[in-house]
C-alpha cells in the first residue's frame, strides 16, 4: 500500500519512468543493481508532492520509502511466511494432501487409418476449426485448473510466484562489446548505442514510442498489420541487429508473435539522438548488408521453411526504397537457407543446408551484382561451414562423418570438391569443435573435449602464413568446472581481445576478455549477484561432472552433471530432477537457471543426462542417437536414472523427470516403457507422435527432419524402430497404467514445430486406455494423474510475458512437489 500511494502521489514526473521499469512485473528484463541504488538517491534527493511544492522528509518517512523499496526489489519478506520448503518429510506430513480430480472423459474415438493401414481414433483432434477439439481442449485447461486451485495446493503456487517475481540479478549482461567505434547498451524496454569518440548517445529501439505512433498513423497506415506488428514490438522480440557499412543504416529482425519475423530498415542520422523508419519487410528470418546499402535477407515458404535469398537496395526516406531482388531460391523441401557475412565484410555466403549435407554459395561484396558461386559442390554426409582470411576460404568441414577439421582453399575456387582443400588442423577423437571465430592473424575455436570446454588460440605459422596446429602456435584455455561456454559476437576481425561469456549452474553469466596476444583476461562489470529469496551463497553448492557406464555397451560412458547443495545426505530421500534432451546434436548446457534455484534453495538435486544424440562428445554421440540408432539415447538416459539410485542421490518416488520437444520425446518413453522409476514425469511439447508425423510431408520441417529421425515412407526398417519407440503407439503395448507416473505435459496452437495436436492425441488416448483398464478392473482410480495445459499464443518456447510466465512455472513446480508428495504419502519416507 505504502508504495502503490507513492508511485500516485510523490515520485517526481522525471523519475516515473525508471520507477515503472523497475516495478513492472510485465518486463523480465533484469535490473543491475548499480541502477537499484541510484534510483533509491534519486527518491531520496527528489521527493515532492503532488502539487509539485517540495518538502522536507523525516528520517522516519525517508526510512519508510527505501525500506518499502528495498523490500519490493530485493524481496526482503518481513511477513514470516516461509516461501521455500527445507524439510520436505515434516512439509508432508503437515501439509493437506492434494486430491485428484476426476479425469476429462476422453474424446469420441472417430476410425481413420493412415498411409501404412494404421487405425488411428484420434486424427480427427488435428482440426482447431472442429468446436469438439475445442471443447475437448477446454475440458483439459479447466482440469489442470481444478487440481491447481484446490485449497490444499493453493498456498504453494502461490509462495513460488512470490519468490520469482521478487528475485532479480546484478547482471552483466548490461555489459556491451564496442564494435566499430560505438558501445551498445539497454536501459529499460530500450535499445541504445554511444559513440566512443564524444559520448554521444543514439535511441536505436523504443518500447511503446508514442510520439513516432502518431507521426506514422496518418488515417490507413494504422490498419496495416505490418505497422501494427512494428508498434507492439518489445525489446526482448529482437533476435539480431545489423548496421550498414556507412552505419547510417541499421535493420533488425524481430519475432512480431508466434514466430512470425519483420525485418525493420531505419536511418540514424550522426548527430540525431533518434533513429527514423524507413521500411518494413515481412516474413524475414535473417539479414546481412552489402557495401553499397544493399539488405541482403531471407524469407520462408507456406511451411515456414527459409528458402529464399533477396537482395534491396536502402533508400533514406520512408518508403522510398527499390523494390527487392530474388537472388536465390532453394526449390527442395529438406534444406533450410540461411546468410552470414565473413568476419572481414567481404563476402556474403549463403548455405543450403540439411541433415546430411551442405551447399555453400559466395558472393563478394566488393564487386557489384556478383553472380553466386558455389565453392563445395554437395555431397551426402559433408557438412561444412566458411569464413575468409585474407585471400584464402577457411573451411570447417567433417569429412567421412568425423569431427570437424579445419582447411583452407584459395578464393577464388567454385565448384570444388575434398581434393581442391588444403588441410590444416585435423579432428581427433572425442574432440569437437563447437563454434569459432577468425581474426586476422588468430583462429579461436571453442571446443569440447570429452565433454570439458576448453578455448583454442591458434596463430598462423611465420613461414606459411597458415594456420597451424604445432604446439608452439597454439593456446589452450580448459574449463574444468560444469559450466556453459559461449564466444562473444566480437564483430571486427582486428580485436585484440575476444569476448566470452561463462555461466554455470552456481554462478550467472559473467562477460571476460581474453587477450589474443598472451594469457591476461579480463571480467567485464561488475560480477553478478542474486537478490531476492532465490540469493545464494556460491560455496554452498556443489556441481560434479560423472561418468556413467552404459549397460548396452561397455566402451561407452555417459557423462552426467549433478548440482545441490553441500549440506545433502546421499541417503535416497532426496528430491530429484533428472533433464535430459539427446537430440539434434544439441548440449544439454550446464547453465545459470532460475528455475533451478528455487528447487536448489528447497533442498532438490538436480541431474543434466548429457545421452548419445546431442553433441556433448563430439559428432560420433550425436550419430550414436538419431536415425536407426535412436534407442541409445533412452537406454542412456535410463542408465542415468539407475546411477542416481546405485550412489544413493534419490530414489523413484522422489525422482521427476523433464525434457521439452524432442526432450519430451525421451520422457514420454520413460514414462511408458519405465514407468517404476518416476514419481512424475514433465515433457513440455512433447514430440510424442513420431511415425504419423513423419508420414505427413505436407506438415512444416518433416522432410528436412528425415535427416534426424529417418524416412518412414521409403524405408521399412525406419517404420518399423519408429514403431518400438513412438509414445503414441506406446500406449497401445501398456498392460495396466496403474504404476504410470503422474504426467505434466504443455502445448501451444500457435506452435509449429510440434503441433498441438501431438500431446492433445496423446492425452485423449492415454485417457481412454487409463479408462478401458479400469472399467476390466471394475476400478474407479484416478491415478495417475494427467495435466495437459494447452495455450494459445505461447509457440514452441513457452510464454514471454512475465505474469503468464511466473503462472506456469508455479503449476509446474506445484505439479512436481505434489507428485512426490503423492507418490509418498503413503510411504514411511524418514
Amino acid at each position: 500500500m505504502i508504495l502503490s500511494r507513492l508511485k500516485k502521489q510523490y515520485i517526481p514526473h522525471r523519475f516515473s519512468n525508471s520507477i515503472n521499469y523497475l516495478f513492472n512485473n510485465n518486463n523480465r528484463i533484469i535490473t543491475p543493481k548499480r541502477e537499484f541504488f541510484k534510483l533509491i538517491k534519486n527518491i531520496k534527493d527528489n521527493l515532492t508532492l503532488i502539487d509539485g511544492e517540495t518538502t522536507s522528509i523525516t528520517k522516519q518517512t525517508g526510512d519508510e520509502i527505501l525500506n518499502s523499496v528495498k523490500q519490493k526489489c530485493t524481496g526482503i519478506d518481513n511477513s514470516g511466511d516461509s516461501i521455500f520448503i527445507k524439510d520436505y518429510v515434516s512439509y508432508f506430513r503437515d501439509m493437506q494432501a492434494p486430491v485428484i480430480p476426476k479425469a476429462p472423459e476422453p474424446p469420441v474415438a472417430i476410425e481413420f487409418t493412415n498411409r501404412m493401414g494404421m487405425v488411428d481414433n484420434y486424427n480427427w483432434l488435428r482440426d482447431i476449426d472442429n468446436r469438439r477439439v475445442l471443447k475437448y481442449i477446454d475440458s483439459e485447461n479447466r482440469y489442470l485448473r481444478e487440481f491447481m486451485d484446490q485449497k490444499a495446493l493453493k498456498p504453494l503456487s502461490k509462495s513460488i510466484r512470490k519468490v520469482f517475481q521478487k528475485s532479480y540479478i546484478d547482471s552483466t549482461d548490461e555489459e556491451y562489446e564496442v564494435i566499430d567505434g560505438y558501445e551498445y547498451f539497454k536501459e529499460g524496454g530500450s535499445y541504445f548505442r554511444k559513440r566512443i569518440s564524444d559520448q554521444f548517445v543514439q535511441l536505436l529501439f523504443m518500447e511503446d514510442d508514442e510520439m513516432e505512433f502518431r507521426e506514422l498513423s496518418d488515417g490507413d497506415q494504422i490498419n496495416n498489420p505490418i505497422l501494427q506488428s512494428y508498434f507492439n514490438l518489445k525489446l526482448m522480440d529482437l533476435t539480431s541487429i545489423k548496421f550498414s557499412e556507412d552505419q547510417q543504416l541499421f535493420a533488425y529482425v524481430a519475432d512480431a508473435g508466434n514466430e512470425e519475423y519483420i525485418a525493420v530498415v531505419k536511418r540514424v542520422k550522426p548527430n540525431s539522438f533518434k533513429s527514423e523508419l524507413i521500411e518494413i519487410i515481412d516474413n524475414v528470418l535473417s539479414i546481412e548488408w552489402g557495401k553499397h546499402n544493399e539488405l541482403y535477407y531471407t524469407t520462408r515458404d507456406h511451411i515456414k521453411r527459409p528458402d529464399k535469398i533477396y537482395r534491396k537496395v536502402i533508400n533514406e526516406t520512408l518508403h522510398s526504397s527499390l523494390n527487392s531482388e530474388l537472388i536465390y531460391h532453394e526449390p527442395s523441401e529438406s534444406n533450410l537457407v540461411e546468410i552470414v557475412k565473413s568476419k572481414d565484410s567481404n563476402y556474403l555466403l549463403f548455405c543450403s543446408n540439411n541433415k546430411l549435407s551442405t551447399l555453400i554459395y559466395y558472393i563478394n561484396l566488393n564487386i557489384p551484382y556478383e553472380k553466386p558461386k558455389i565453392i563445395l559442390n554437395r555431397k551426402e554426409g559433408l557438412e561444412y561451414y566458411v569464413e575468409h582470411n585474407d585471400d584464402k576460404f577457411i573451411i570447417f568441414a567433417n569429412f567421412d562423418k568425423k569431427d570437424l577439421s579445419i582447411y583452407s582453399v584459395p578464393d577464388s575456387i567454385e565448384n570444388g570438391d575434398i581434393g581442391d582443400l588444403k588441410p590444416l588442423i585435423l579432428s581427433i577423437n572425442n574432440l569437437c569443435i563447437r563454434d569459432v571465430d577468425l581474426y586476422k592473424d588468430k583462429l579461436v575455436l571453442h571446443e569440447l573435449l570429452n565433454s570439458i570446454h576448453r578455448l583454442r588460440i591458434i596463430s598462423k605459422d611465420p613461414e606459411t602464413k597458415e594456420f597451424s596446429s604445432n604446439e608452439k602456435d597454439c593456446r589452450i584455455i580448459s574449463f574444468e568446472d560444469v559450466c556453459k561456454l559461449q564466444l562473444g559476437v566480437n564483430n571486427s576481425d582486428k580485436n585484440s581481445t575476444f569476448r566470452v561469456y561463462k555461466q554455470s549452474p552456481i554462478q550467472p553469466m559473467i562477460s571476460y576478455d581474453f587477450s589474443l596476444t598472451d594469457t591476461s583476461y579480463q571480467a567485464k562489470g561488475d560480477l553478478p549477484t542474486m537478490y531476492g529469496p532465490l540469493a545464494f551463497i556460491e560455496s554452498d553448492f556443489v556441481t560434479k561432472r560423472d561418468f556413467v557406464q552404459s549397460s548396452h555397451h561397455p566402451s561407452i560412458k555417459i557423462p552426467i552433471s549433478v548440482i545441490h547443495h553441500k549440506d545433502v545426505k546421499l541417503n535416497g530421500k532426496n528430491p530429484c530432477l533428472i533433464k535430459g534432451y539427446g537430440a539434434y546434436g544439441t548440449l544439454l548446457e550446464a547453465d545459470f537457471d532460475l528455475e533451478d534455484r528455487y528447487l536448489l534453495n528447497s533442498g532438490w538435486i538436480i541431474v543434466l543426462a548429457h545421452v548419445r544424440g546431442g553433441g556433448e562428445m563430439g559428432r560420433q554421440w550425436y550419430d550414436a542417437g538419431r536415425g536407426k540408432q535412436k534407442l541409445n539415447t533412452f537406454y542412456d538416459f535410463i542408465d542415468c536414472v539407475e546411477y542416481l539410485f546405485r550412489e544413493k542421490y534419490t530414489e523413484p518416488k522422489f525422482l521427476i523427470g523433464k525434457g521439452g520437444s524432442a526432450g519430451g520425446l525421451l520422457m514420454a518413453y520413460v514414462a511408458l516403457q519405465y514407468p517404476h522409476y518416476f514419481s512424475g514425469i514433465i515433457a513440455k511439447v512433447p514430440f510424442v507422435d513420431v511415425l504419423n508425423t513423419m508420414l505427413d510431408e505436407s506438415l512444416p520441417l518433416t522432410i528436412h527432419e528425415q535427416g534426424e529421425w529417418g524416412n518412414p515412407i521409403t524405408d521399412n526398417s525406419t517404420l518399423e524402430l519408429i514403431k518400438t519407440y513412438d509414445p503414441y503407439l506406446l500406449i497401445d503395448k501398456l498392460d495396466s497404467v496403474k504404476s504410470l507416473p503422474n504426467l505434466y505435459l504443455t502445448c501451444s496452437t500457435s506452435d509449429f514445430r510440434v503441433p498441438f495436436w501431438q500431446p492433445l492425441r496423446f492425452t485423449a488416448k492415454l485417457r481412454q486406455h487409463l479408462k478401458s483398464s479400469n472399467r476390466m478392473k471394475n476400478s474407479k482410480d484416478s491415478k495417475p494423474l494427467i495435466l495437459l495445459h494447452i495455450q494459445n499464443d505461447t509457440g514452441h518456447f513457452g510464454p514471454r510475458e512475465s505474469m503468464q510466465y511466473y503462472q506456469t512455472l508455479s503449476d509446474e513446480f506445484t505439479f512436481m512437489i505434489s507428485s512426490v508428495h503423492l507418490s509418498s504419502q503413503n510411504s514411511n519416507v524418514d
